[in-house]
């Protein structure tokens, strides 16, 4: 079935996976030793989620192998057991190590051997990036071992360069040539697999964005307000400038300028206030710091743009102030 998927016009890479992505964390995770280990340091090892896949797992989820090699297909039952583990493993394990070579024990036989309590041990040959199949906000420790020596079962992961309505008839026609039987169901793109997962940080951003918008238009109309005051309560002043002299430039850009001032003091505490506060916003985030000078330096430049433009009105209505009409006003 993987050789005839692969053919289909569009796929560049198939495997065979044993648990989708986004399955939860308990799947599929065991305690392992590693070789050397006394009996009290393996009963305090972590429980480690173990991925299963075909020779092109890799290539077609896109997880780098760092160092060593990936699955091949001569990784089968009968071959020497061998496992790829990810770099927070190798980290874990053998910290300032070569990983490659060492040996490691997972609950898991060859799918023709008797289940035996403990594993059987197999070489590291590889070194994987960490992934987020499991948790999505947290790159997971994974251990990655071949399907044809643990577990199989009927799920692969297809990489394509078309669309999924494009190339699944084609994928139906190629599983049906290899059996009858065989059948594509419940074919998934990456992206309505990560809608579940997704689904409540997106609303979380939803909800957060547009109160910040309604802060932001508050702050605007706030602005817009003060200045409108400000040009009306020098009306005088603005018409004795303008009397002797002064052009409608100079008159929008002072009045812009002191719009900027009262925006640099409220900027100031705004973003003291946001650094003192940021820490709680830490699980919320990804792969983002509370305090990332590229966030605040493009939230400052926002508001900005804001004051200047809720000030520009009034900037503009000082220019068309008559002088003869400003210096009657008592």
């Amino acid at each position: 079935v993987t050789v005839q998927l692969s053919a289909v016009p569009g796929v560049t890479a198939v495997t065979p996976v044993v648990v989708p992505p986004f399955m939860g964390e308990s799947v599929w995770r065991w305690r392992f030793d590693a070789e050397g280990q006394s009996e009290e340091e393996t009963a305090t090892n972590p429980m480690v989620p173990v991925e299963m896949g075909g020779p092109g797992y890799f290539r077609t989820l896109g997880v780098p192998i760092l160092s060593g090699r990936g699955f091949l297909d001569s990784d089968r039952a009968h071959a020497p057991l061998v496992a790829v583990v990810s770099e927070a493993v190798a980290k874990r394990f053998w910290p300032g190590e070569n990983a490659l070579g060492k040996r490691i024990r997972v609950p898991l036989t060859p799918t023709h051997e008797p289940w035996e309590r403990g594993g059987q041990w197999r070489t590291v040959v590889g070194v994987a990036g960490d992934i987020r199949y499991r948790n999505l906000r947290e790159q997971t420790p994974t251990i990655f071992v071949p399907w044809h020596q643990s577990f199989t079962q009927g799920f692969f992961a297809v990489r394509t360069t078309a669309d999924l309505a494009t190339v699944l008839p084609a994928m139906r026609r190629a599983a049906h040539a290899v059996d009858p039987a065989l059948g594509v169901w419940r074919a998934q793109t990456m992206d309505q697999l990560l809608a579940g997962p997704l689904a409540q940080p997106r609303l979380g951003t939803v909800l957060m964005s547009g109160v910040g918008f309604a802060s932001l238009l508050l702050a605007a109309i706030g602005l817009f307000g003060a200045m409108s005051s400000t040009v009306r309560e020098r009306t005088r002043d603005i018409g004795v400038r303008m009397a002797l002299g002064a052009t409608p430039s100079r008159v929008r850009g002072d009045v812009l300028g002191q719009a900027v001032l009262t925006f640099a003091g409220g900027a100031l505490a705004g973003l003291a206030g946001a650094l003192a506060l940021s820490r709680l916003l830490t699980g919320l985030l990804f792969e983002v710091s509370p305090a990332d000078p590229i966030a605040f330096a493009s939230a400052a430049l926002l508001l900005l743009m804001v004051a200047l433009g809720a000030a520009w009105i009034p900037a503009h209505r000082a220019t068309r102030i008559d002088p003869a009409q400003a210096l009657r006003v008592d």
